[in-house]
């Protein structure tokens, strides 16, 4: 009897063992591990895990292990934090760091932290699940510039839709809402009476050095104020364009197709470069905060009786400018920053008055019958 029991237990032995060991290979191939403590699988091409929430388990998936650790994240908060006790403010700051922070530029950033501060901490302290489109329509409503109420409403939406993804709140109260309509305001090119107004009004104002570049090169106005002495090369006559002035600090340039070299043409080198040539490489040419630019650029304007040009409109002069001599669209693609072509032809190239008087003289000048009969005697050949 003592023979079999000892038998019975070296068996149970060498199952405990092979389990073991099957265990160790089962986990060596990664078929499981382990996220912020909970027990992760892979089911074919998805990432599975269980969680329990106040009692009840709930099943999580997802495509990616980081997609994963974020749901986990969000529902292990729900342990202590029941869905329906979240408050925006809570939510929204949880919104900016799972979605936002790292994944946007600081400019871009900081504009969602501006749209809060202004608009949505009306919503901060409300539960999640009270927000209705009653809330969502009186922020909407609230808002005078078109443009605005749309960039509000768009980054609202956006956020609740999240919560919603999340299972945070049951419907999206904002896809009852229209979006709001926003008509662009058409930016034009000055006319060569215009250029000839301002550039004589502003003689003297201390940023009329910064508005010729602006003129005579067509970049952004972030990216001018960003130029350095050491990104101009007077040997080459070249600029590098490769960032931007932004909310008063530095960056990356709008897109990377907008980090460019552009050329330097006589007249700017005469009107403007030439005073900055013993600045210090570091130096940025043009030290002015973007309140100083405006508050100089709307004084000149109001002086000239031009009070629908924009700052943008010396990007689209310049645009139109080099189009009227004759260079190719492509090449002004190139020199402004674009990456469609049709960017640069359908909103930055206008027809100046002269550039009209030029192709209808070419018009006139043209034997038009006389083209379409040899063309069709040609053919018939």
């Amino acid at each position: 009897m003592n023979a079999l029991n000892l038998q019975q237990e070296n068996l149970i032995n060498s199952v405990l063992k092979l389990a073991d060991a099957l265990k160790s290979e089962f986990s060596n191939n990664n078929t499981t591990m382990n996220i912020l403590g909970y027990k992760i699988i892979k089911r074919g091409n998805k990432y599975c895990t269980r969680i329990r929430i106040n009692g009840k388990q709930k099943f999580l998936s997802a495509d990616t292990t980081k997609e994963l650790t974020t749901k986990i994240k969000l529902s292990a908060k729900l342990k202590t934090n029941c869905d329906n006790q979240k408050r925006f403010c809570e939510w929204w700051h949880e919104y900016l760091d799972l979605y936002k922070v790292g994944q946007v530029k600081q400019s871009t950033l900081n504009s969602y932290h501006s749209v809060y501060k202004c608009h949505l901490s009306k919503l901060s302290n409300l539960n999640l699940q009270n927000i209705s489109i009653y809330h969502c329509n009186d922020i909407v409503k609230s808002i005078s510039g078109t443009r605005q109420k749309q960039k509000v409403f768009d980054t609202l939406k956006e956020c609740l839709q999240k919560a919603t993804d999340l299972e945070l709140i049951k419907k999206n109260p904002c896809k009852l809402l229209p979006r709001p309509k926003h008509t662009k305001t058409r930016i034009n090119a000055l006319t060569h009476e215009q250029q000839k107004l301002f550039i004589e009004t502003m003689q003297n104002d201390k940023c009329c050095d910064y508005f010729m570049f602006l003129l005579l090169t067509g970049v952004r106005r972030g990216e001018a104020l960003a130029v350095t002495r050491a990104d101009i090369d007077f040997e080459n006559m070249k600029i590098k364009i490769n960032k931007t002035l932004s909310a008063g600090e530095i960056g990356t340039t709008k897109t990377p197709c907008s980090t460019r070299v552009i050329p330097i043409f006589n007249q700017l080198l005469d009107k403007v470069l030439f005073k900055y040539k013993d600045l210090q490489p570091e130096q940025r040419l043009f030290p002015f905060t973007n309140n100083i630019i405006d508050k100089h650029f709307y004084a000149i304007c109001r002086k000239c009786e031009l009070a629908e040009l924009s700052l943008h409109s010396f990007r689209h002069t310049f645009a139109s400018i080099c189009f009227e001599i004759g260079i190719p669209a492509l090449q002004i693609k190139e020199w402004l920053g674009h990456k469609d072509i049709l960017t640069t032809q359908q909103i930055y190239i206008h027809l100046m008055d002269t550039t009209s008087k030029k192709y209808l003289d070419i018009a006139n000048n043209f034997d038009f019958i006389a083209t379409q009969s040899a063309t069709q005697n040609g053919l018939k050949a």
